[in-house]
């Protein structure tokens, strides 16, 4: 599995790059916070390789606790 990582503040256009990846036929998960990264990779690997490439735009604001 291929994975890619985006990340970036507010208006870096970090979602416009995982739309662009959407429309190439790769799997694509927005805004997802930064605790939840490991379980989503876990989620992923063992969903088998149905997409070449699969991208997390990863949400770079602090938590909120």
């Amino acid at each position: 599995m291929r994975l890619l990582i985006s990340r970036g503040l507010s208006g870096s256009g970090t979602s416009s790059a995982l739309h662009m990846l959407e429309d190439l036929d790769s799997d694509c998960v927005d805004n997802i916070p930064g605790p939840r990264l490991t379980p989503r990779i876990r989620e992923l690997r063992q969903s088998g390789p149905k997409f070449a490439l699969r991208a997390v735009g990863l949400d770079t604001r602090p938590d909120p606790d």
